[in-house]
């Protein structure tokens, strides 16, 4: 039985935001409890299901996943070491 560590999930206001350059463009970065991540994918309020599903997928890759939920979006994060590896359409697979 494969198991996978579910994403967590946070108040976007519980994070850290940041820009960093990287490859020839900006990113947008956090920093929650000690480890960076780089933002993947942003879904509208109405996604909710999908920005589960997607950070699901992600997080069953072994790759560290946080969703951010405000009132305007879904955010879907990933690990800064695993994010150079990780195309958009890991999600919709």
């Amino acid at each position: 039985m494969l198991s996978a560590t579910l994403p967590t999930i946070i108040h976007e206001t519980s994070v850290n935001p940041f820009t960093f350059y990287f490859d020839g463009s900006f990113h947008q970065g956090m920093n929650h409890q000690g480890r960076l991540y780089k933002l993947f994918t942003t879904f509208l309020p109405a996604q909710r299901a999908t920005a589960f599903v997607c950070a699901c997928k992600l997080a069953a890759q072994e790759t560290q996943t946080i969703v951010t939920a405000s009132a305007h979006h879904y955010r879907v994060w990933t690990d800064l070491s695993a994010s150079h590896s990780l195309k958009s359409e890991a999600c919709w697979r």
